[in-house]
């Protein structure tokens, strides 16, 4: 197979090809509604903070009060993300508004309202809440598996607008989730050599239950997956075919703080990348060459640690401090969630082995 068809027409076809597939499940009206979408979506307001390069507005504080130590710990790549999408209906209904108009208002409009919110702040919108007169207040978490088409039937014809929300959201998984495919394609490709392997295990990961199900809603999952691979796969051409030039090493560095703005354990892929430099510097360099490349991996660390900071202002004062109180949220909240949901819960190594088995090989 010549160079077009295996690097351009063989992706652009497995991104087609599974993007539809996805969309065509969850852009279902009998898709179900996961709870957790609520919650990412409407902290899509923090994108419009970060584009006005609003990094004092008190939103961006949420340590020191609720759960535990603060209220919102989650990394804010997917908030950004859901933000970007409903931006440009977003400045539509802002030009149609009053000037005071913001992208908090404009979900509240479509009945989701974030309580991860500082709430010195959150009164301010609480008024807004009670002067609306369509406003529908819900709880995802009070409903049992619902659809979508389950929401509108509880909640009347007014909620289309919120479902609507929901699915445009959601195509910015498809695509995440789609690509995660194409860029398993590639690392397949390094990994059994031949072109027609690849294409099968591509269609075997991307048809699997785990990733399929991961494809379908607006969560953090979708992305996590793109980033995750694509610092696999620069992970093995950096180490496989000793490509230790810069471009790999910043482009390694950025890929992994975007995948740990959108879920705290992708510093793992960090860690992995220094046990690979430390086995490399001991068993293939010579003295002279070490230091060299010592170096560059501290490089490596400093420059992801530079972007996850860049990438949240939220850590922009008390650096240390704010990083340790995301660690501990996430945990006590992992920790919570596993109290409250017991039978959900895989409390030990051999019932997330299970999970993980049964999620790629079960019928969807």
């Amino acid at each position: 197979m010549n160079n077009f068809f295996k690097l351009f027409l063989v992706p652009l076809f497995l991104f087609l090809f599974f993007f539809n597939l996805y969309k065509s499940k969850g852009g279902d009206y009998s898709s179900p509604f996961f709870s957790d979408e609520y919650s990412w979506i409407a902290r899509g307001y923090f994108l419009e903070l970060l584009i006005k390069g609003d990094f004092d507005n008190p939103l961006w504080d949420t340590y020191g009060q609720g759960f535990e130590k603060g209220v919102d710990g989650d990394p804010k790549l997917a908030p950004y993300i859901y933000g970007l999408f409903m931006y440009p209906d977003y400045l539509k209904d802002k030009q149609e508004r009053r000037e005071e108009y913001d992208m908090i208002n404009y979900f509240i409009d479509r009945n989701l309202f974030s309580g991860f919110m500082n709430q010195s702040v959150a009164t301010k919108y609480e008024v807004y809440i009670k002067a609306s007169s369509d406003y529908i207040t819900w709880s995802p978490r009070e409903l049992e598996n619902p659809t979508l088409s389950d929401l509108i039937a509880i909640y009347g014809n007014s909620f289309n607008k919120t479902v609507e929300v929901i699915l445009k959201a959601r195509v910015a998984n498809y695509v995440a989730v789609a690509l995660s495919v194409v860029v398993g394609y590639f690392i397949a490709k390094l990994v059994l050599k031949k072109s027609w392997s690849s294409i099968l295990a591509s269609f075997f990961y991307g048809s699997s239950t785990l990733v399929f199900a991961t494809g379908t809603y607006a969560g953090t999952e979708g992305l996590f997956l793109f980033f995750f691979n694509l610092g696999l796969l620069l992970l093995i051409i950096i180490f496989s075919r000793k490509k230790f030039g810069w471009l790999y090493l910043v482009v390694f560095a950025l890929v992994v703080a975007l995948l740990n703005q959108t879920k705290l354990n992708g510093i793992m892929l960090l860690f992995i990348f220094n046990l690979f430099a430390l086995l490399h510097i001991i068993k293939n360099l010579k003295f002279k060459e070490k230091y060299g490349f010592i170096v560059k991996t501290l490089i490596v660390n400093l420059l992801f640690a530079v972007f996850y900071i860049a990438l949240n202002p939220f850590l922009y004062k008390n650096t240390l401090r704010n990083v340790k109180f995301q660690y501990e949220w996430t945990y006590g909240l992992a920790q919570d969630q596993q109290t409250r949901f017991t039978q959900e819960a895989l409390s030990d190594p051999i019932e997330r082995l299970g999970f993980f088995t049964e999620s790629f090989f079960t019928k969807k």
